[in-house]
Parts: structure tokens; sequence; C-alpha cells
């Protein structure tokens, strides 16, 4: 039986990665990817989750290289070569050990399309390579994830030389992005995330807030004898995400969202947005609770390239997936609010500093939390402008920029340069 195993497992994995390493996204390849996102939470937002969906081959590498970056060491890359449409993916194992899948389609079809499927060195194609995925989404089904039946899920499908366009049925309740999200996400306590945020709606409808600071204060200075540690800091963030940004933030902790709802329609009241400002400005708090909610809930790396894609979109385009209203055009003072939140998140869910960053949150300052020096940084510039001064994320000017945002907050006192 031992080696039976140890066969199944040099047969499905592999030494390495097949999909090779990729540089932090441009400012098109994000702005294409939050053209795709838009497409898809268009459709999650209908009430039925069905709708149509047209992906180009910018939109497929926008997307592949966003989500390389955020979901980083894993990998993962799309794209359109003479009418096959080619996703592979990477995901990294144990022992230095890699799960290497691909799939590719073409022409036309009524349904879920015929496809060729490869796990690690094994190659299905047909009914087998059809049973062979109709058994992962069994399995998904099995971990509570509501995945449709395969012709459901992709109803009617057309590859061209250069685009895919696909009716398909994505449930925004199904928890597959829960789980797609997992695999580089922190384990969140749902119950505590649920009742922190009920004791800070029903506070907020009793004695509403406006400063940031004083949110923070509040969401830190709660009575509880888990009080301080990594899972309820973690817990905290998040359900000051639900807050201040969007009751949307509950999903990085699973059902968070939906066990919250009778005391959301209870606190409404008392949640009106904006609902925080600092230092007169509005977005400032939601792109810090943000981030500091991505690091908690999604892993560092993810909440590190959100607050970048979001600038970068801004400089393509007005409207940005992921903040809409935001003036246009990349900024450094948004981005240093995002860069404050992800690094106090970091801290107080080490278990080495935790207890110390909770106590610290509890009488915080606004120029602890966001100097203002950082708030006079460049702002509104377009990416021709970006371009020609940074490069890019990886363009070490821009990495000394935020290396220079991150020294900052350190000085401010509330990271002590230790963290």
């Amino acid at each position: 039986m031992a080696l039976v195993v140890v066969v199944l497992i040099i047969l499905v994995t592999s030494a390495g990665p097949t999909v090779d390493a990729a540089l932090p996204p441009t400012a098109e390849q994000v702005g294409a990817g939050r053209d795709a996102v838009l497409q898809m939470k268009a459709i999650w937002d209908r009430p039925d989750g069905r709708s149509s969906i047209h992906l180009d081959r910018r939109q497929l590498d926008g997307m592949s290289a966003m989500a390389t970056q955020g979901f980083r060491p894993d990998r993962l890359r799309m794209d359109i070569d003479h009418g096959i449409l080619r996703i592979a993916g990477s995901h990294r194992l144990f022992r230095g050990r890699w799960l290497n899948i691909g799939v590719s389609a073409q022409g036309r079809s009524t349904g879920f399309p015929p496809v060729r499927l490869t796990v690690g060195s094994l190659s299905m194609r047909g009914a087998l390579a059809r049973w062979t995925i109709e058994l992962g989404r069994l399995a998904l089904h099995y971990r509570h994830v509501d995945v449709p039946p395969l012709d459901q899920l992709v109803q009617t499908v057309a590859i061209s030389d250069d685009a895919v366009a696909a009716v398909v049925h994505l449930p925004r309740k199904s928890g597959l992005m829960d789980q797609v999200a997992g695999l580089s996400t922190n384990a969140v306590d749902e119950a505590l995330v649920t009742k922190i945020y009920c004791r800070l709606a029903t506070a907020q409808q009793a004695a509403p807030l406006s400063a940031l600071t004083d949110h923070v204060h509040r969401a830190f200075a709660i009575p509880d004898p888990d009080a301080g540690t990594p899972g309820y800091n973690r817990a905290t963030f998040i359900a000051l995400a639900m807050i201040l940004v969007d009751e949307r933030a509950g999903d990085l902790a699973g059902a968070a969202r939906a066990d919250t709802a009778s005391c959301r329609a209870k606190a409404h009241a008392g949640l009106q947005v904006p609902i925080a400002t600092i230092r007169g400005r509005s977005d400032w708090p939601m792109h810090w609770a943000l981030s500091a909610a991505l690091a908690a809930g999604a892993g560092t790396h993810l909440a590190e390239a959100m607050g970048e894609w979001k600038e970068l979109a801004d400089s393509l385009a007005r409207q940005s997936a992921f903040a809409i209203g935001d003036p246009s055009g990349f900024s450094f003072a948004d981005l240093a609010a995002d860069r404050s939140g992800y690094l106090v998140a970091q801290a107080a869910i080490r278990p080495e500093t935790s207890a110390a960053m909770a106590d610290r949150l509890r009488s915080v300052s606004a120029e602890e939390l966001l100097p203002s020096a950082l708030t006079a940084r460049e702002d509104g510039i377009s990416n021709q402008a970006f371009v020609k001064r940074y490069g890019g994320l990886a363009d070490p000017r821009f990495q000394a920029r935020v290396a220079g945002i991150d020294a900052a907050l350190r000085q401010g006192g509330l990271l002590g340069g230790k963290n």
C-alpha cells in the first residue's frame, strides 16, 4: 500500500513548477485584469449567478499576472494560442514538491467543453478527463463548496483565435472563492469575527465614531479573554474592515458575512458610509482597514499586491475595481495607508508581537497610524508618468520608494522599528 501511495505521489506531483515565475504586473495588466474581475463581479451580483463573459488574451494575461503575484509562490498562466485555450497552474506542496495542473480546450460546445487534462505526468482526454474533473467537483462538495454540475457551470463556450466567450453559472455564495483563496490564506475563526463585528456594529449605533483612530481604539479595547492573541487580532481586523469598508470583507472569514446578517440589520442606522476619516480623508481609512484585513485573513502577499494593483489601476483609468470613487492616478499617499495597514497587521498576528501591538492600538494616534509626511507624497500620477519615473513594481526605483514608506512608518513609533 505504501508503495502505491509513493507511486501516486511521484505521478501526480513534480520536483518543480511548470508555470514560470512572473514579474509583478504592469498597469496595463492590472487594468485588463480589473476588467475581467468586473465581468465576474457582475455575474456574482445577479440573483441567479448566470451571465455571459468575454475574455480576450489581454484580460487572461492580466488575471494570470495578478493571481501569480497575489498568491505567490503559487502560479497561474492563461492564454489562447492558435484557437486553443490553455490554463496551467502550479501549487507548492511539501518537501519541495509541486502540483502542476493543465487544462486545454478549443472550438465551440454546448455545456462543459471536451478538454485535455494533465495532472503531474498524467494526461487525460475525453470521458476520463471529464470524470476526473467531476471527481474534483464532488470533492469540493464534501468540503461544503457548492459548485454546480459541469454543464451548468459552463453552459456554452466559444474559443476563437484571441478570445473566449461563455455563458457561465458562478453563484456568489458557492464557497468556491473561499477555497481558492484558502490555498494561501490564514486560518480565521468565523465565530470570533461574527462576535467582534456585532459588538462593534452595536457600539457604533449607540455611540457613532468618525475618526479612524477612535474605531481602532474601540475595536482593540473590547474586553475578552483572548484579546491580544494572534487569532483574536486577525478576527478584529476583518470585523473592522466589515465596518469601515464593506460587509464583503467578511468573506475572508468564510461564512462570517452571512452570520452577521441579523446584527447588521439591527445596527443599520449606525453604519452610515463613509464612516471614518483620518486627516480629513475618508478613503485612507478604507485603504488601511482593507489592507490590514487582507494581511490578517488572506495572507501578506495578497495584501501587498492589492494595494499596488489598486494604485496601478488608478494610474490607467478613473475607476478601479479595488476602490471605486478614488481620484485617478497612482498615489503614494494611498499606498502609504495600504502599507501601514499591512505592516501593523503583520505585527499584530505574529505570536511574539501580537499582545504588544494590540496594546498599542488601544491608544494609537493618527500620526502613528499614518504620519503626516507620508500623506504629502506624490498623488495622481498617470501611467505614462509612473513608468517614466519608476518603471514598474519590480523596478528598484519603485522598490526604493516603498522601502522609504516602510521606514517612515517604522520610525513613527507604532511599529517601534522591531517589526
